[in-house]
């Protein structure tokens, strides 16, 4: 699953909240200087603190990562931090100059509009995002719950223009679950204040479910938080260094963990989209040799922003450090290069359960409630319509989940005849009745965007399948 973001903090790596300052004038020039002439990475060309304007001042650092946040956009990105804000429900990022869409979060009214990864927005509400950074887009996208905004994207060489109502969003920092008997799989997706309890509570019920290794995927996970990235490193490798920050001046503080780590065996998936507070973790598992990390050259962002409230209501998210990882390394703009490399996405969960141990097997076929990513062994692909539950039953799109299953599916005389070795379901289109074996009747098929819907339990057992539900994961996987 490709998740990345400015959910709208693109690659960030948050250090710390200061209070506001007192005030210097209505535009804030005054105050804006001093941050950056005392607290800025490096030393600045006085050139840069003669700017007639904040945004202007801003700019000139030529720091993709220092950034002015007007006040209409700055609680919504102090909310950000916290896994929440009102808006659509994507990750974006600056590629080349332009905004684009990394991923629509799952169920979000972006993916019930249809937005994708990769399309590049133009406009919000029909204003060109020409020359705007990520976060003023993000700003523009977001407003009050129930409201709607127009979003124009270029996909490929296509103009489209989506119409999406904005809500309240709680992102999700990860999602876990088994993927086959005793290896768990968690998917970080970023660094918010309640990241590090929520893996926490995440390798308490895989633990619970006797797992004996784990993927962590931190495929395309842009950062967050500096202590959340601390804190969930503990997990994973021994009492000491995580990172160290090096202030201007060298000045150089070291972050520790002091937890007691899980011991897991444990393989990481990165890749280029893998940023910041990512690479903090990642860089400091492959640095204490607990973990193998596999798949491609990660981002190479070594730098960290702390955020000073200003006097206006707005903020200034400021560059003010560089990190070392926990074996010293300076990724920036060199990026952690994997143990194993791996640049087929489709091929690099396969190499790590190969990595860590020979006889691990995957569940043949898992699907997750709301999520239209079914896990078929090793690879992953899109269902029309996500897994949901209809009268105590798990309801799946019939003719993928057959056919994932090697089943053959056929239409015939009005109906849908789906037929292994090992059985036989069929469903009568007018009456959407389900029989199966010999016509056995055993329950109803429902429509729903145009897919035939089937009990999961039903279509299982009928080809001969076992069945299982993970409560915690909202997770079905079924075993050949």
């Amino acid at each position: 699953m490709k998740k990345k973001f400015y959910w709208i903090l693109v690659f960030s790596l948050i250090f710390m909240v200061v209070g506001t300052c007192a005030a210097y004038g209505d535009n804030n020039l005054n105050e804006v200087k001093n941050w950056i002439q005392t607290r800025y990475y490096q030393d600045v060309d006085p050139s840069v603190l003669s700017k007639p304007t904040v945004q202007e001042m801003v700019y000139a650092l030529n720091d993709p990562y220092s950034t002015y946040i007007d006040p209409k956009q700055f609680p919504d990105f102090l909310s950000s931090l916290d896994g929440k804000y009102v808006g659509v429900g994507m990750y974006i990022n600056e590629v080349n100059g332009k905004v684009q869409v990394l991923s629509p979060m799952k169920g979000s009214p972006a993916e019930k509009a249809g937005l994708k990864e990769g399309d590049i927005i133009t406009h919000v509400n029909g204003e060109t995002t020409k020359g705007l950074s990520s976060s003023e887009v993000a700003g523009k996208i977001r407003g009050l719950e129930g409201t709607k905004v127009t979003v124009s994207v270029l996909r490929g060489k296509e103009a489209i223009k989506f119409t999406v109502t904005r809500a309240t969003i709680k992102v999700p920092s990860l999602e876990y679950k088994l993927i086959g008997p005793g290896i768990g799989y968690i998917k970080l997706y970023s660094f918010t204040s309640d990241a590090p309890q929520e893996m926490s509570d995440a390798l308490d019920e895989l633990q619970a479910q006797n797992i004996q290794t784990l993927v962590l995927d931190l495929r395309d996970d842009p950062g967050g938080l500096l202590d959340a990235a601390v804190d969930i490193a503990g997990n994973f490798v021994p009492k000491g260094p995580v990172v160290y920050v090096v202030q201007k001046g060298g000045k150089e503080n070291v972050l520790r963990t002091f937890k007691k780590p899980r011991g897991l065996p444990i393989a990481v998936l990165v890749n280029e989209g893998t940023a910041s507070a990512a690479e903090i973790l990642a860089g400091s598992i492959q640095d204490a040799k607990t973990g193998i990390l596999i798949g491609t050259k990660t981002f190479g962002k070594g730098c960290v922003q702390t955020i000073f409230t200003l006097s206006n209501g707005g903020g200034l998210k400021l560059t003010t450090a560089k990190y070392l990882t926990r074996g010293r390394q300076d990724i920036n703009s060199k990026g952690l290069t994997p143990n194993i490399l791996e640049p087929d996405p489709d091929k690099q969960l396969e190499k790590a359960v190969k990595m860590l141990g020979d006889n691990i097997s995957l569940f043949d076929v898992q699907l997750t409630l709301g999520s239209p990513k079914v896990f078929v062994g090793f690879h992953t692909y899109d269902l029309p319509v996500s897994p949901y539950i209809l009268n105590g039953n798990v309801m799946v799109p019939l003719r993928e989940i057959a056919q994932y299953c090697g089943a053959s599916v056929q239409w015939k005389n009005g109906k849908v005849i789906v037929t292994s070795p090992k059985g036989k379901l069929e469903v009568d289109l007018a009456s959407k009745i389900i029989s199966v074996g010999s016509g056995t009747i055993k329950g109803k098929a429902v429509v729903k965007n145009g897919y035939t819907m089937v009990p999961a339990r039903l279509l299982a057992e009928a080809l001969g399948y076992r069945i299982g539900w993970q409560e915690k994961a909202q997770s079905i996987y079924l075993v050949d």
